[in-house]
């Protein structure tokens, strides 16, 4: 920004690296959550000054609804946070990677095919690195450390199509986000893509633990998702771990679901 020019605050967050596009730059506005020289600033065309000050201060103590949906699966693991170096796969907006790091994860790889999206405040904490990558092509050489924990949340394809590639992080636990509507036969998902039918569920996270279980790893623990999608649809996370003697018996899955 040129100084004394004056600049719209929904363009002046794009220049200044606070948004990655102008529809994130709005919803920051019009959330309530722009600050500018101190003062709530509610206006995206609002003129703004080189020398204003402009803030976001977020109202929501994460960058997305994944970090509510994960919070639940490490309490319910016991999972301890502080320390672990973790590989977060589908990172999105970076809500895993934001829990992570707030809970005191010592480093977080972010990567996704899509890294322009990832909150711009959340890339400015130094233990963030990303990577811009189809998940399933990943190597080991990629990842800068040895992770302890792998987080995933995957959209249109099932956890099983990256799996593979994860066997390379032997020491690892996988911690990943199973979305039955990805996960199902088209005929088995509902009007609007919801799996509403519990049985059917159920049928479709058995046939996934089993898909696993041939990959050679084994389902250590289920519990439902700390929310639901967008959608309303039932998600739950699977905690997985080299060798399929792990795996927990199948009426564990079925308990999972009636909580």
């Amino acid at each position: 920004m040129n100084k004394g020019k004056k600049t719209r605050l929904d363009q002046a967050l794009l220049l200044r690296g606070m948004a990655p596009d102008r529809t994130k730059s709005l919803a920051l506005i019009m959330a309530g959550e722009v600050r500018v020289n101190g003062q709530k600033a509610d206006r995206p065309d609002r003129p703004v000054e080189a020398a204003d000050r402009i803030e976001i201060q977020r109202r929501r103590p994460f960058v997305s609804r994944g970090a509510l949906k994960i919070e639940k699966a490490v309490r319910d693991f016991a999972i301890a946070v502080p320390g672990l170096h973790v590989l977060d796969i589908g990172v999105s907006t970076g809500g895993f990677s934001d829990f992570f790091l707030q809970r005191g994860a010592a480093m977080v790889f972010g990567v996704d095919v899509n890294i322009d999206q990832v909150d711009s405040g959340l890339r400015r904490d130094p233990r963030l690195r990303l990577l811009k990558k189809n998940a399933r092509f990943l190597e080991k050489k990629d990842v800068p450390f040895e992770p302890d924990l792998i987080v995933m949340d995957l959209s249109f394809i099932s956890v099983t199509a990256v799996l593979p590639v994860l066997a390379a992080f032997e020491r690892a636990r996988v911690l990943a986000l199973v979305k039955p509507q990805f996960e199902a036969p088209r005929k088995s998902v509902g009007k609007g893509g919801v799996v509403r039918d519990r049985g059917k569920r159920l049928g479709i996270l058995l046939r996934i633990k089993k898909r696993i279980e041939d990959l050679d790893f084994g389902v250590a623990g289920c519990t439902a998702a700390g929310l639901r999608g967008k959608k309303g649809n039932r998600e739950f996370f699977f905690l997985l771990q080299r060798g399929k003697k792990f795996s927990i018996d199948d009426t564990m899955i079925a308990d999972a679901d009636e909580i």
